[in-house]
């Protein structure tokens, strides 16, 4: 896509609804080093905490309603999957956020805390709990990987469920020094929320 003023400026008023105006500080500290005078854009008071929003939501809101309806995959390492999550939320809709196990904590907390459920786990075998009234499972791993190769349902006397597990490949755009990589994502999607708390025991290959 070529960047032209009127882009931006569509992109402007495209997000206009859903960001907040962040103000310019005088910064005059600054001055004498950098030889002139500075200001900074308080991105810091975004609604995410971040100007990584401003993007998120621009590209979000030229998908369709069915696009959007189907959710959102990113890789980050905090602000870029903050906005996701958020743009999730505010959507009505679900995002996967898959996060590299050194993600400060507090990233990982602010992610989670938009969606009800969301762990970054590595290889081998590990414990899913799903609180009741889930609607969606979500397990994703970059594409090299060999992924899920089982998923028993510890509450169900002990049910393979793997076949429910539907497997997708979800390519994932580059930034900010990050290559663009494939991520196979498995999604469960029972027809009836669960009614009651499970326990899921996932084997990563």
């Amino acid at each position: 896509m070529n960047m032209t003023l009127e882009t931006i400026r569509a992109a402007h008023a495209r997000i206009a609804h859903y960001i907040v105006r962040t103000p310019l500080l005088r910064l005059p500290a600054l001055d004498d080093a950098l030889g002139c005078e500075v200001y900074v854009k308080a991105e810091c008071m975004q609604r995410t905490g971040a100007f990584k929003l401003r993007g998120a939501m621009n590209k979000i809101l030229t998908l369709t309603d069915a696009e959007r309806a189907r959710g959102f995959v990113a890789a980050s390492s905090g602000n870029h999957g903050r906005a996701v999550a958020y743009a999730a939320q505010r959507f009505g809709t679900h995002a996967c956020i898959v996060m590299p196990e050194t993600a400060p904590a507090v990233k990982q907390a602010a992610i989670r805390a938009l969606g009800k459920t969301g762990k970054a786990y590595a290889a081998g075998t590990l414990t899913i709990n799903v609180p009741a009234g889930t609607q969606r499972v979500a397990i994703a791993c970059i594409a090299t990987a060999k992924g899920v190769t089982k998923v028993i349902n510890e509450t169900a006397m002990n049910a393979d469920v793997t076949s429910t597990f539907v497997k997708s490949t979800v390519p994932v755009e580059g930034a900010n020094g990050y290559a663009a990589k494939d991520y196979n994502v498995w999604v469960f999607e029972p027809a009836v929320a669960y009614g009651n708390a499970a326990v899921l025991k996932v084997t990563l290959g």
